[in-house]
């Protein structure tokens, strides 16, 4: 009996090892595109288990499957997941379509990452691929007309700033979007275009989470990681910028016409001016600016800056040429074009060379990059170098520790005349009778004879090809996560950015210009110093209950800190303008120094919540308490909470019928949210300084040594807080016939109350106040509303010709729609 029972267990024993060893097997297979190229790097997963491997150079994988595992799911950037079963094959062949408007891509949206398809916010995700295409020096000009709402101003100047305004101009202050880089705050302009993995730009609600900085949007980007085998990359492009057919300029005749016009309608009869004489028409001069001549006796006679209409050039004798006092200079009777005199054929070359890597153990990546971008105002240029360093390792599939840096170096010059601004503007304005050279080839000019503005433009940007800006930067973080209790995971994230700039340039005094050569050179030298740190601490709960219900809880802190010191010297008359003899000690003339530092802390307390039911309802929550040390401690803090709610309409069933309809989305969404604008740490208290012409004071009554004393320099509010911005966004997402057309449509309302803005007073207040200047206070409201729409076409031509076609429309009306009578006093 017991012989029996043994044979029994041991048959069945070996039944069970034989199921157990069919069970787990090794399978292999091959990852191609829809047009048979192989995906390389593509990630293959058995689904409910943490064993996954990636496919080779040539698409092919060999995967271990567990004991009661039946299903592979293959994913790869680009392309769309799909599943597979593996029943009894021992071999799978998976063909991947193109992802196009994929709403499975999972993007970053403040903390944690969502699916295209599950975001309720109003969140531009921008088409990182197309965007490589342009081939532009900053991260703001390869941003502009990307994203619907995004308004990017560029300077034209190589590396020159860009104002980004999301949804128009909401404060008196700053209205630059926040810019988170890799979890840090950050900065887009000097970034490297080809180490972007992708960019969200947050408009609504979904900002709320970022709470005092994201009133104004925010911007976020993720850098590339390493994926597949080692991979090496080199991209360069060059091309050329050209000024194109320029501007209509007016002529000489026109410019003259417009004088005369100008004071007819001014009700002045008969029109006069120094460059145009007098009369019922005016008449162009041979010689403009011309002090000395010769009569028909060959007597010197000085005319002054009378109108001198001669005939022949040898009636101006070049032996009474005097730069400062008697510059002569033919007329451009055809008229200069200034636009054309200033402007240039710009090259501009990118060099890219990246090594990538990746594998569940670690993975990496490193770039260096050389861009020498040269602009389309002569001597104007950007040349910058840097080099990226991200990676990651893995602990046991639950461990992860990396970093992201980034260093770069640029250097660029301070190039035109700071008073005027930019040279266009300089020669938009300047006449057209100004040639660019006087009879002698010195710069010509009119010394402001009648003609209002005597800058020579080509003259400003020579002058100053020599100034310099140079910067030095290190950016980056260092971040670390585990995985615990199965769906919790912590993650630390520490990181910022240093910033050390040095300048110089040399103030020129042109001869050509009113003041002639009567004033003083002087020569400009300055360094700073700019450092911000950002310390953020989560903890994420994620679980699916029921299959029916998901939910994600976010609690975190953070903390911000912002620094930063100057110094700045002049010194006046220097004996060369050679830029070997720029320094400050080469100056005999008056030397002065100033300088200063500002820090400014933010502490923050964060929560989110996210919770989805069968992927069709969606619901979204977030609450943020922000700290900043701008206002006084009673004032300090604020509440910046945000709700939104989303209703996948495409996936009830009475949609499931309509087949032109891929995906239809439905969002609302209310948030607050709050700004400190421009108001300084030391906004809140009373300021004193010293200087001897105010405070000093002859207490020994001999004037041998007065005592410096004190003044009030600055008036305290401690009644100053924040901003308060009210915005409301409805929207509608939608994907029609089989991903061929998708569109968003979003209307917004952003109400902001106690506008920031520097305190007036009224003449009587002077007397209690002096002159000491007066704090922001805050006053006024205005509302905003608007309107964002774009739709993008995809088209296929055949498996190697596919194409986009993309429409953005912007809209927005800004009111002030309250300005309170009363003032600071």
């Amino acid at each position: 009996m017991f012989r029996k029972l043994r044979g029994v267990l041991l048959a069945t024993a070996f039944l069970l090892y034989s199921n157990i060893l069919f069970a787990q097997k090794t399978i292999t297979g091959r990852i191609t595109s829809s047009n048979d190229q192989p995906v390389v790097g593509a990630t293959i997963t058995v689904k409910g288990t943490n064993v996954a491997t990636l496919a080779d150079t040539s698409g092919n994988f060999s995967v271990f499957i567990p004991a009661g595992s039946n299903i592979l799911t293959i994913s790869s950037l680009g392309y769309a997941t799909r599943e597979v079963k593996i029943d009894n094959r021992n071999m799978v062949s998976v063909s991947l379509e193109i992802a196009i408007a994929d709403l499975d891509e999972v993007v970053v949206t403040g903390y944690v990452a969502e699916k295209k398809k599950e975001i309720t916010g109003a969140v531009s995700v921008v088409n990182v691929k197309d965007m490589k295409q342009m081939p532009v020096g900053t991260g703001e000009e390869a941003l502009q007309g990307r994203a619907s709402g995004v308004t990017i101003i560029s300077s034209g100047q190589p590396g020159g700033a860009s104002e980004i305004r999301i949804r128009g101009l909401t404060t008196f202050g700053n209205n630059q979007p926040l810019i988170i880089v890799d979890g840090i705050r950050g900065d887009l302009h000097d970034i490297n275009i080809q180490d972007i993995e992708s960019i969200q730009v947050l408009k609504d609600a979904a900002a709320s989470i970022y709470g005092v900085a994201g009133a104004n949007g925010v911007i976020i980007v993720t850098s590339r990681k390493g994926s597949g085998k080692p991979k090496v990359s080199f991209d360069a492009y060059y091309g050329v910028t050209t000024p194109g057919q320029g501007y209509e300029m007016a002529n000489t005749q026109q410019h003259a016409n417009a004088i005369w016009q100008q004071q007819r309608n001014s009700g002045i009869a008969n029109p006069s001016s120094k460059q145009y004489g007098d009369g019922v028409n005016p008449v162009i001069p041979d010689y403009i600016q011309t002090l000395a001549w010769l009569n028909s006796d060959s007597e010197l006679v000085n005319y002054g800056y009378t109108l001198c209409n001669c005939s022949r050039d040898s009636v101006v004798n070049p032996m009474f040429y005097d730069i400062n006092t008697a510059q002569i200079t033919r007329a451009s009777k055809t008229g200069t074009n200034w636009y054309d005199v200033i402007t240039r054929n710009a090259p501009t070359q990118s060099y890219n060379l990246s090594v990538s890597s990746g594998s569940e153990k670690n993975s990496y990546f490193f770039s260096v990059n050389y861009l020498d971008q040269e602009g389309i105002a002569d001597f104007q240029y950007l040349k910058r170098y840097s080099i990226r360093a991200n990676t990651q390792f893995n602990i046991k599939n639950v461990v992860r520790v990396g970093e992201n840096a980034y260093i770069y170096y640029k250097q660029n010059p301070t190039y035109f005349n700071q008073s005027e601004g930019s040279p266009f503007l300089t020669a938009f304005v300047e006449s057209a009778i100004i040639p660019v050279y006087d009879i002698m080839g010195n710069f010509a000019g009119t010394k402001s004879q009648d003609l209002g503005h005597a800058s020579n433009p080509y003259a400003d940007i020579y002058r100053t090809k020599d100034n310099r800006t140079q910067d030095w930067v290190l950016t980056g973080n260092l971040y670390g996560e585990v995985d615990f209790l199965k769906h919790f995971t912590a993650r630390t994230s520490f990181g910022g950015i240093t910033d050390n700039s040095y300048y110089y340039n040399f103030g020129y005094v042109g001869y050509e210009n009113a003041e002639g050569n009567t004033g003083d050179n002087s020569f400009d030298e300055g360094a700073a110093y700019n450092t911000s740190w950002t310390f953020t601490n989560t903890l994420t709960y994620t679980n699916v209950f029921g299959n029916d219900h998901s939910v994600r809880v976010l609690v975190g802190t953070e903390a911000v800190d912002n620094y930063y010191r100057y110094q700045h010297s002049t010194r006046s008359v220097y004996f060369s303008e050679d830029p070997d003899y720029w320094t400050v000690n080469s100056g005999t003339g008056t030397q002065s120094n100033e300088g200063g530092a500002s820090e400014t802390t933010i502490w923050s307390y964060i929560g989110k919540l996210e919770y989805g039911y069968r992927g069709k309802y969606l619901l979204n929550g977030s609450l943020r308490r922000d700290g900043a040390s701008v206002f006084a401690p009673d004032r300090r803090f604020g509440w910046f909470p945000g709700v939104s709610g989303a209703w996948r309409l495409s996936q009830e069933n009475f949609f499931r019928n309509i087949s032109f309809i891929d995906e239809l989305k439905i969002r609302y969404s209310w948030g607050k949210l709050g700004t400190f604008g421009d108001v300084a740490p030391t906004n809140s208290f009373n300021l004193y300084s010293s200087r001897l012409g105010k405070s000093a004071y002859d207490i020994y009554g001999n004037s041998t040594r007065p005592y410096a004393g004190f003044y009030k320099s600055y008036i305290g509010n401690p009644p100053t807080t924040w901003e308060g911005d009210i915005i409301s966004n409805v929207g509608l997402d939608a994907t029609l016939f089989k991903k061929k057309l998708d569109f968003t449509i979003e209307w917004y309302k952003k109400k902001v109350t106690g506008l920031l803005f520097p305190a007036e007073g009224v003449t009587w207040d002077r007397i209690f106040t002096g002159d000491a200047d007066l704090p922001y206070v805050n006053i006024a409201s205005n509302d905003n509303t608007g309107l964002d729409f774009n739709a993008t076409y995809h088209g296929t031509v055949s498996n190697n010709f596919h194409f986009d076609i993309t429409g953005i429309f912007t809209s927005y009306h800004n009111k002030i729609v309250d300005i309170p009578a009363s003032i600071y006093f």
